[in-house]
């Protein structure tokens, strides 16, 4: 059986309830390569959270920063964003100190515990 589709994306605060985008394709803003993704970016130019959506994307973890965010490509991001992710790949916030999230720890100890 194919597991569903995770995105891993940071929370979205109720920002997104506000999106020109809320209700359209979603191919338009996770485009395949060589796609147009002009439709999507002339609509972020509308878009009165665009700078909440922007910034979410650079508060993604890089290996998940990909499709179209406040009207930008992950290459056009890519030099905007911080040194160090601040969110892990499941969209939890990381420890201060570097390590996993608490989260991921928590879920990581349970699952040694069950296979042993």
């Amino acid at each position: 059986m194919t597991e569903p589709l995770e995105l891993n994306l940071p929370p979205i605060g109720d920002w997104a309830q506000h999106a020109a985008c809320k209700g359209t394709p979603t191919r338009w803003w996770y485009p395949n390569r060589g796609d147009d993704t002009r439709p999507a970016k002339q609509l972020c130019q509308t878009c009165p959270v665009r700078t909440q959506c922007y910034e979410t994307a650079l508060q993604t973890p890089a290996r998940y920063d990909h499709g179209i965010w406040g009207g930008t490509s992950k290459k056009q991001r890519n030099p905007n964003r911080t040194a160090e992710p601040t969110h892990c790949r499941r969209g939890h916030q990381l420890n201060p100190d570097g390590g996993k999230c608490r989260q991921c720890q928590n879920r990581s100890n349970q699952n040694r515990k069950h296979r042993k």
